[in-house]
């Protein structure tokens, strides 16, 4: 089993739940800077999408409903600061002239935006963080999990 890192845009947070969400699930909630209510918590399962299902219907049974998976995005220097590296090393790596295998840009906007769950993997496979870090969704998980989230909504 997996410990994923699952952070989902919500409609509202009831105020009755943070407690639980905080005790089940080492999680939090707020508000990022657009205004939009998430729920974050570290959930045990077998793949990416069974954690989805359970955070998401265990909110919809709290009366919270779940949008999407909240992206989380990180510049060269976003990389550079969580693995521990230097600006210049994370630099290397997306350039392709160090770090064999560095994932693609998820967007090339300003220099490019990588999804953290893309860089963790990679980091993961080049010994730069330990297996049991709770990993966040790569690319093809996010699709997966926002298309089952938009199918509850409209089911």
């Amino acid at each position: 089993m997996n410990v994923f890192d699952v952070q989902l845009l919500v409609d509202e947070v009831p105020e009755g739940i943070v407690d639980e969400i905080i005790d089940i699930f080492e999680g939090t909630t707020g508000h990022d800077h657009t205004g939009s209510a998430f729920v974050n918590g570290f959930i045990e399962a077998p793949t990416f999408l069974d954690a989805v299902e359970s955070l998401s219907r265990w909110l919809e049974e709290r009366g919270c409903v779940a949008q999407r998976v909240d992206l989380d995005l990180a510049t060269r220097g976003d990389i550079a600061r969580r693995l521990g590296a230097t600006r210049q090393a994370a630099a290397n790596w997306a350039a392709g002239r160090r770090g064999a295998g560095f994932p693609a840009p998820f967007n090339p906007v300003s220099g490019g935006v990588w999804l953290w769950g893309d860089v963790v993997a990679w980091a993961i496979e080049h010994g730069r963080l330990p297996h049991e870090t709770p990993r966040p969704p790569q690319a093809e998980a996010v699709t997966l999990a926002n298309s089952f989230l938009l199918r509850q909504s409209v089911g």
